[in-house]
């Protein structure tokens, strides 16, 4: 503790690993300093982010940091149902139950909803393009107990930690093609997470919570400084639509065509042939899906095209003599098939915290580089390596040079006929160490 009554954390970035590690710590009585690139008006108002669905055990660590604030206004689901059909005709499905209740909200909703709940508990975010230059000076103006860098792995802010060529997280590159359509059909009588394999990609097709994108006048009112009284009479009317993630593997059935060199495509061109690529292709292995989903409106500003890129990185490094912690995409990459996504943010900001308290319990002095890395492989061990397990059940499951490919096609086998097998596979879903154990 630092010539105050209170801890002094730092915290770059307002991706959802952050905001939850933010939130804990001061629900614990820290003094936050929360740095955002964007406004609460670009925000609501700009580009589309890939959905995540929030599984059970995720919802579970958010309710504890007092961050399941949509509650019942979001669509809830339990039932599970996935298909594994190749374009030859095979195809196995697979039903069971979670051992909870998941949903998904349009993550710039959620991030918004997110600030809020800060904002309500005294953390106010700085607004400002925080590049490692500006990290370095804000560590060097004021002596912080604890400083997190929670930005994307596309952030420049990822070049201060150091490439770990050690560890491999099991991701592998990929392209998002995602919409938001507007219906209420779930293929059934209740809503349901359905996703699907196939050699080429995974979908995965749930109810988000979604809004209609701000517009631009709305944008300028809630990006100046004294925001507050735009942001009370912001109305935002959420309502439920499908989101329809393709995660597509390169150059196979379902990924986008990549533009011609000196062609100019725009974004919504682009999508368009994107979608309609994908739906032809998800019209070969799950037609009733196509036929349901292709051609209905989709939600405006909620379509995206996304690379994805693995990473590992370690997860401290020290700027102006002050060691800085690592979490999020910016130092591990999550599969997006995996849907964990969100759960890794959840788990890694709850197990950090617990770790900072029992080292509070025992020294005022603030945390080193050693321990905030011992810190992070905490988390490591309990979920992170596990966190994209799915990835590598469909892995071996399509693969047949895969040592595990026997296996897998006889779980897979058991689990279409054995209600109790699949009971298992479903908590596997939540909790991935589960499904390491199924696989190992």
């Amino acid at each position: 503790m630092r010539n105050n009554d209170r801890d002094d954390a730092l915290i770059v970035g307002s991706g959802h690993s952050g905001l939850a590690l933010a939130m804990g710590l001061a629900t614990d009585g820290w003094r936050v300093e929360l740095t955002t690139r964007h406004t609460l008006g670009e925000i609501l108002g700009g580009a589309a982010r890939t959905t995540r669905p929030f599984l059970p055990f995720a919802r579970s660590e958010e309710r504890t940091l007092g961050l399941d604030v949509w509650g019942d206004n979001a669509p809830q689901m339990d039932l599970i149902e996935m298909i594994l059909a190749s374009p030859e005709g095979e195809r196995t499905t697979i039903r069971t139950r979670l051992p909870g209740l998941a949903t998904a909200v349009d993550r710039r909703l959620a991030t918004a909803l997110w600030l809020q709940a800060l904002e309500n508990q005294g953390v106010v975010p700085l607004v400002q393009n925080t590049t490692p230059t500006v990290v370095e000076y804000l560590l060097r103006a004021r002596p912080y107990d604890l400083a997190v860098i929670a930005a994307g792995s596309q952030s420049d802010l990822a070049t201060v930690f150091e490439v770990d060529h050690s560890r491999t997280v099991g991701a592998s590159e990929r392209t998002i093609v995602q919409a938001h359509v507007e219906t209420t059909d779930w293929g059934g009588d209740e809503p349901r997470l359905i996703m699907v394999s196939t050699p080429d990609a995974e979908i995965l097709v749930s109810p988000v919570l979604a809004y209609e994108r701000i517009s631009q006048d709305q944008v300028r009112a809630l990006s100046v400084v004294d925001q507050g009284e735009a942001a009370r009479n912001l109305k935002i009317d959420p309502f439920w639509a499908v989101c329809v993630q393709i995660i597509a593997r390169p150059g196979g059935a379902f990924a986008p065509d990549p533009v011609p060199a000196g062609q100019r495509i725009s974004p919504a061109e682009r999508f368009r042939s994107a979608w309609a690529k994908a739906m032809d292709a998800l019209e070969r292995v799950a037609p009733e899906l196509a036929a349901r989903y292709r051609d209905l409106p989709r939600v405006e500003g909620s379509e995206l095209i996304q690379g994805v890129t693995p990473q590992v990185r370690r997860p401290v490094t020290v700027l102006s003599g002050i060691p800085v912690l690592g979490i999020g995409g910016i130092t591990m990459t999550v599969d997006p098939a995996s849907g964990q996504g969100a759960a890794v943010s959840a788990l890694v900001a709850t197990t950090i915290r617990d770790q900072v308290r029992s080292r509070r319990a025992q020294t005022a002095e603030p945390p080193d580089a050693r321990f905030l890395t011992g810190a992070w492989d905490a988390f490591d061990e309990s979920h992170g390596r596990h966190a994209n397990g799915f990835g590598g059940f469909v892995n071996a499951y399509w693969d047949p040079r895969h040592p595990l490919h026997p296996s897998v096609r006889q779980m897979v086998a058991a689990l279409e006929l054995m209600p109790e097998q699949a009971a298992a596979w479903g908590q596997g879903i939540d909790q991935p160490a589960l499904m390491a154990a199924l696989l190992s």
